[in-house]
């Protein structure tokens, strides 16, 4: 049986991961804009617009018009582990291009599988992500362009079809 009033303790929280492997808890009873001042105090990401993304590349949406008077808690689920990323709005409408960088160096973490997931959320984030401009984590440190891995992939069984006919 629960003491009396500890239910009352409960605070609903997320960990934030960010940087070199490190984590941060953030408490999600509060406006989305005082969790955006707090996440970009503590880890001093004072210029960007930051945004929060599962560890599979879901994006939470706290960045998104309109959000950031609401309750954080109904965008993010209580003590789940998430990822900072950064929100780099480009043209002169801001609002059509968007493209969505992990803050986090954690190669288990900020994958392929990550990456993609992540860009099919923005308006012209997959564009950005085919054009090359996110950096695929290697073992070591290392990073390699996505450019040449997706390359890799766009030579679908009809584009070797037309190649071996072209030959």
């Amino acid at each position: 049986m629960a003491a009396p009033g500890e239910d009352e303790l409960k605070m609903p929280f997320v960990v934030v991961r960010f940087g070199d492997n490190k984590e941060l808890m953030a408490n999600t009873d509060c406006m989305v804009c005082n969790l955006v001042d707090y996440l970009k105090i503590h880890t001093e990401n004072y210029e960007f617009e930051l945004d929060l993304a599962s560890e599979q590349g879901e994006l939470r949406g706290i960045s998104q018009e309109g959000r950031y008077f609401e309750q954080a808690a109904q965008f993010l689920q209580d003590r789940e582990s998430l990822v900072l990323v950064r929100v780099e709005r480009m043209g002169e409408q801001m609002k059509n291009k968007v493209r969505y960088l992990p803050l986090l160096n954690d190669s288990l973490i900020i994958n392929a599988a990550f990456l993609t997931n992540l860009a099919k959320q923005g308006p012209d984030s997959r564009k950005n992500y085919r054009a090359g401009k996110y950096h695929l984590p290697l073992e070591g440190g290392k990073e390699r362009d996505s450019s040449k891995e997706n390359d890799k992939q766009r030579k679908t069984p009809k584009s070797r079809e037309r190649q071996t006919r072209n030959n």
